[in-house]
Order: structure tokens, then sequence, then C-alpha cells
């Protein structure tokens, strides 16, 4: 019998704020864009797209962990064609002078 759970990925984006978990949890496999949730964290200062990203995450496996054993079933798009200064990792990089 074919499984929604065990078959299906979930690209998801939410503008205005986080990602509905109930829905998103009837999927095998979620996938956070990077403007997932941007009216949030891209009106703060500075901007925290990865804090509100990991905070999506952690709502998603809250309600249901996945099985043990099992690849992690959340995944977070990473733009690694140009850095992008509202990944705070990037950031700290970019108004570093030492990599100036």
């Amino acid at each position: 019998m074919w499984n929604l759970r065990n078959s299906t990925v979930l690209y998801t984006c939410n503008n205005t704020g986080f990602l509905n978990v109930t829905v998103a949890n009837q999927y095998g496999i979620v996938v956070l864009d990077w403007s997932n949730a941007k009216n949030l964290w891209a009106n703060t200062h500075p901007m925290s797209e990865v804090d509100i990203t990991i905070q999506a995450v952690e709502m998603v496996y809250a309600q249901d962990p996945g099985a043990p054993g099992y690849a992690p079933r959340v995944w977070a798009y990473r733009n690694t064609i140009k850095a992008l200064n509202w990944y705070s990792s990037i950031r700290e990089k970019l108004d570093d002078p030492a990599y100036e």
C-alpha cells in the first residue's frame, strides 16, 4: 500500500510566518526554503534567518521526531552560490576585517 509519509518530499516556504507543522509532518522529508518565515527574520536586526530556521526544524521534530536510525527528515536550504549576510555564520566572516 502506498504511504504518503514514506514516499514524498515537501519543499516549503511560508513567507509570512512559520510552516504548518501538522501539514509538514504528513511528508517523509520536509525542506525549508531560505525565505521561510522571511517576514519574521528579515525584520530583526541583525537578521536571524538561521535562528528562525532552527526554531522551525525544532517545531517539526517536537511534534514528530521520525523513526530512530533513519536519516534526518528536515532539511534546510542554503545558498552555496553567493555569501548572504542574513546567515549569521556568513555575516561573521563578512563583518570581520581579517577576511577583507
